[in-house]
């Protein structure tokens, strides 16, 4: 892999992590989840489950859209990616939740 390839994935990678952690900001926002995740140990163990929870859902993400690419659907893949890392965050969230009861 070449230096900018690998600046590309890295990019990537740390736009998917942007993306979820977004959707995980305004799925406890909208949802009422709010004071369940005021403590510092809810966050942090919400930070460890997308930690952990999120390279799989990236590779899978990063199959479908290069399926979508190749394609010539390049806007599906955008969009498919974007809503892959959407629910990966509110998934997080879920999972943060039912362990923190």
């Amino acid at each position: 892999m070449t230096e900018s390839e690998s600046r590309a994935v890295d990019n990537l990678t740390s736009r998917a992590c942007d993306m979820a952690m977004k959707a995980a900001a305004a799925y406890i926002r909208d949802s009422g989840a709010a004071g369940e995740m005021k403590s510092d140990f809810a966050i942090d163990l919400l930070c460890q489950i997308l930690h952990r929870d999120l390279p799989p859902v990236i590779q899978a993400a990063l199959a479908d859209a290069r399926e979508a690419v190749e394609c010539n659907m390049g806007q599906v893949a955008a969009v498919t990616f974007a809503a892959s890392m959407q629910l990966a965050g509110t998934a997080a969230v879920n999972k943060c939740l039912s362990m923190l009861v």
